[in-house]
């Protein structure tokens, strides 16, 4: 095995373990929330308001700041 070859293996085992782990969170949080808020017999919703601007800006923004982390941490761009 080339270094090139090593390093580029070792490069994409790190990305997967992260992208994994992201996975797994993301994965329970969706399972959590649907037992958590699945209907019963005779619910009535909450009517909501929604979210403002700025939290649709930011929720939109955490993963593109969670994948720019994961570049800059792992392509070694320090």
């Amino acid at each position: 095995m080339t270094p090139i070859s090593r390093d580029a293996l070792q490069l994409h085992n790190d990305f997967m373990l992260v992208i994994t782990a992201l996975f797994i969170v993301v994965f329970g949080i969706m399972i959590y929330t649907m037992v958590r808020h699945r209907r019963r017999a005779g619910y009535r919703p909450t009517k909501f308001t929604g979210p403002t601007g700025t939290v649709q800006w930011l929720w939109a923004m955490v993963p593109f700041a969670i994948l720019l982390f994961v570049d800059y941490a792992l392509m070694g761009l320090n």
